[in-house]
């Protein structure tokens, strides 16, 4: 991990792991593969499964995206932190 990468993470996880998988997770990754997928779901199937498939993948993808990305920066940042 680069020296500035290696701050900007350590600014960042004192908002700590909820608040990155909000904004990273489930607003930044989530939403538009929500949107992506529920415009695929609208076009061959209809509006309610467009609407469930959007929740779901707003939701569990998001969040399970935040939650990889969290764990991977953390993992690194402990790593480079004992090596040095």
């Amino acid at each position: 991990m680069k020296s500035t990468r290696k701050s900007e993470w350590k600014e960042l996880r004192v908002a700590g792991c909820s608040a990155w998988v909000s904004k990273r997770g489930i607003l930044g990754f989530g939403v538009p593969m929500g949107l992506f997928f529920a415009s695929q779901a609208w076009i061959q199937n209809g509006f309610m499964q467009a609407l469930i498939v959007f929740a779901l993948t707003t939701i569990i993808g998001g969040a399970l995206f935040g939650l990889g990305t969290w764990h991977l920066s953390e993992w690194l940042y402990r790593r480079d932190s004992r090596n040095q």
